[in-house]
């Protein structure tokens, strides 16, 4: 009973294109996966481009259940946060909102990203944050974007660290 994870992460106008197993979410002011901040910069007062993500378990495994994402750690600079989503996918057939990712104020990504491990699942499968897979397959479409404000200090963000957890059975 073993599972593997990969973060994939999609982008453009939908269906879009997939990144299968990205390594950073590093945000910035470029629809794109795998991007240099620094080569993309965020205007204080501006938002990054929202971030599509997905879990995607493979392998050999019981039940996929309770995932949770928090910031594990690093710093925010003043006025400065990460908003988050959750958008119901159906699992891996579904698209997401036809105009693609924005770097406008999200009217998807309206939480703020928890900042220490959330009591119970807060990253749904099917839909549902009690939700559970028993086969291959996702989690719901998480979005992620970076805000700032007119105050936030110029000059890169501090870096930050997100956690994924979920249990495995």
């Amino acid at each position: 009973m073993v599972a593997t994870v990969k973060v994939h992460e999609w982008n453009g106008i939908s269906p879009g294109v997939v990144t299968i197993g990205i390594t950073n979410i590093n945000f910035g002011s470029k629809d794109a996966a795998e991007l240099v901040a620094a080569d993309y910069p965020i205007i204080a007062g501006q938002y990054s481009f929202e971030k599509w993500l997905k879990l995607v378990f493979n392998g050999n495994f019981n039940v996929i259940d309770n995932i949770k994402i928090w910031k594990e750690s690093g710093v925010y600079k003043t006025n400065e946060g990460i908003q988050t989503n959750l958008i119901s996918s159906g699992y891996l057939n579904a698209t997401y909102t036809p105009g693609g990712p924005s770097e406008n104020d999200s009217a998807i990504a309206i939480n703020t990203l928890p900042v220490a491990e959330p009591g119970s699942a807060n990253l749904g499968i099917g839909g549902s944050l009690t939700g559970y897979l028993v086969d291959e397959g996702s989690s719901d479409y998480l979005i992620l974007q970076l805000m700032t404000t007119s105050y936030t200090e110029a000059g890169d963000t501090n870096r930050k660290s997100i956690k994924f957890q979920y249990d495995e059975q």
